[in-house]
């Protein structure tokens, strides 16, 4: 408990040239998690027959580009090492985050007997199309290592890596088409856990600082067995309908301020 305290305070820099440091900060900012050029899937199986028209299924999926979450993100955290030309940060922080997702797919084999009729299964051929919407709420927490190289009057530049977990849910818009592996679930039912690359630029004045911050998702801290959903079935790795997050790295942005406190005289 000790140490997610200590983990928990983010953000304390020095104003070039001052004679007091504020040590401590905390921090709260609008973010968006968009997925900029996410890939698509092929060959995906539908393994199990439960609201299926066949008893396996396979598809080709493809999700839209350049979607956006809206949300926020609270900071807390400690700067470790300030300098006069340098600081090294670590921050812990929380987020919330209303999304919307939209996967097309293709049905592109089927094996097996009819299982299922509806909606008309003469219309569920090779060649079917259709789409998904998946939205909910999403929530996830990150914590990251900052290098900032201090400027004139109170500016900061700077990077530094992450480590990111998100947990989301599905919710799939079904109507009158036939949508596979649809199924409404709960929060958390899909979470990746990811390692990342930040870009950071701050503005102080006296107490507040103004920041923009810049995250890339770029390897997954998982193993392939272990990658999917939290509740695929043992050995199925991607689903037709899913957000499938282990495989595709979003990008970050976050815009806020941040007060600190305690201060440090040199």
């Amino acid at each position: 408990m000790t140490r997610i305290l200590t983990l928990f305070i983010v953000f304390s820099s020095l104003a070039y040239g001052q004679e007091i440091k504020y040590r401590f900060q905390t921090a709260f900012s609008l973010q968006t998690i968009v997925n900029a050029g996410t890939r698509s899937f092929e060959d995906v199986s539908k393994l199990e027959n439960y609201n299926a028209v066949y008893e396996q299924e396979i598809y080709n999926i493809d999700y839209k580009n350049n979607t956006g979450s809206l949300g926020f993100n609270w900071k807390l955290g400690i700067n470790w090492v300030v300098e006069k030309d340098y600081s090294l940060r670590q921050t812990f922080s929380v987020f919330g985050e209303m999304y919307q997702e939209q996967i097309d797919f293709e049905l592109t084999a089927h094996y097996g007997e009819i299982v299922n009729s509806y909606p008309n299964s003469e219309n569920v051929i090779v060649g079917y199309k259709g789409t998904a919407i998946l939205n909910g709420l999403g929530y996830g927490a990150q914590t990251e290592f900052l290098y900032l190289y201090h400027l004139n009057q109170g500016w900061k530049v700077g990077g530094g890596l992450s480590l990111v977990s998100r947990f989301r849910n599905d919710v799939a818009l079904k109507q009158e088409n036939y949508v596979p592996n649809f199924q409404h679930l709960s929060y958390g039912h899909y979470w990746t856990k990811q390692a990342g690359i930040s870009a950071h630029i701050e503005k102080a004045t006296d107490r507040w600082i103004y920041f923009l911050n810049f995250n890339q998702a770029a390897a997954t801290m998982k193993n392939f067995y272990s990658k999917g959903g939290k509740y695929f079935a043992q050995g199925e790795v991607l689903h037709p309908i899913s957000h499938n997050m282990d495989f595709r790295f979003p990008f970050t942005i976050q815009f806020g301020a941040a007060v600190q406190f305690r201060k440090t005289r040199k």
